[in-house]
């Protein structure tokens, strides 16, 4: 079940939902907006490779007066501004619908924060015409779940998760798991 906006602000309250920094205003009927960061990793140019960590990004500090103009065909990465964290409530995020109206697709792949984690999450932006943002404009709104089951915490010794908890944009660390795999496998 998802939390309401009411269920939310009971929820912080009670210490059980954390975001920081936090005004009351973000509060939406079923979740909490969230806000674009101000260091942006842009890959405008050569291909990826899964078993190796992302190297041609080109980091730039987002301005709230300038802004940045993302280009169709592009991957861009941007943390929210804020820090979220819950140790009883799934996290679910979605991309705010005035940026969608605009051609913002945000977070397309990953939606989930799971239980126990602590993270300004990183936004995939992907635009399908040019279009000019700026830090800290509204980009997104997470949701809080329900748990169903017993609680095991992201990044404890029940899952080998946990390598997405830095406080910061987050390339891709796919190659993580193409290394561990190789380790596994004795190749």
């Amino acid at each position: 079940m998802i939390l309401t906006g009411p269920a939310i602000r009971e929820a912080m309250q009670a210490g059980d939902v954390q975001i920081d920094p936090f005004e009351p205003r973000m509060i939406q009927p079923n979740g909490v907006d969230l806000h674009m960061g101000e260091e942006l990793i842009a890959f405008e140019d050569g291909a990826f490779d899964v078993r190796r960590p992302p190297e041609h990004g080109t980091t730039h500090h987002l301005s709230a007066d300038e802004g940045y103009v993302l280009q169709p065909g592009a991957l861009y990465l941007i943390a929210t501004r804020e820090t979220v964290a819950s140790s009883r409530y799934a996290q679910w995020l979605f991309g705010d619908r005035s940026c969608g109206s605009m051609g913002l697709w945000v977070q397309v792949s990953a939606p989930l924060g799971h239980t126990g984690s602590r993270i300004r999450w990183t936004l995939e932006l992907r635009v399908v015409k040019p279009l000019r943002i700026y830090a800290g404009m509204r980009c997104c709104k997470v949701c809080f779940l329900t748990n169903a089951g017993d609680i095991q915490l992201y990044g404890s010794e029940h899952f080998i998760g946990g390598k997405y908890l830095e406080n910061r944009v987050t390339v891709s660390r796919l190659a993580l798991d193409s290394a561990a795999r190789s380790d596994d496998e004795g190749v």
